[in-house]
């Protein structure tokens, strides 16, 4: 399950085959890092990079993250058809 706070719980689905044998970076709940990966797409992919060696592309990594307590995943758009990802929210009780 993901929780948006202000709105909805949401579940989302993916092809659990394709979601394990993807390529992933964690990016650490250090503010440092947070900071200067926040918001831009070239400090991501420099990050991806960087972790990864130069091994991972960063149209096909997924990128872990704990914010406000709270696990999330970034799945970037190139590998949202190929793992059949979808999703549901439900409003808050």
């Amino acid at each position: 399950m993901i929780y948006w706070p202000l709105s909805n719980w949401c579940a989302a689905y993916a092809d659990s085959s394709k979601l394990k044998s993807a390529n992933k970076v964690w990016f650490p709940e250090d503010p440092r890092v947070q900071k200067c990966t926040r918001f831009s797409d070239s400090n991501v992919n420099a990050w991806i990079s960087t972790v990864s060696q130069n091994k991972f592309s960063p149209a096909t990594t997924l990128r872990l993250y704990a914010l406000n307590g709270h696990q999330q995943v970034a799945i970037p758009f190139a590998m949202l058809t190929n793992m059949k990802v979808c999703g549901k929210c439900f409003p808050k009780n």
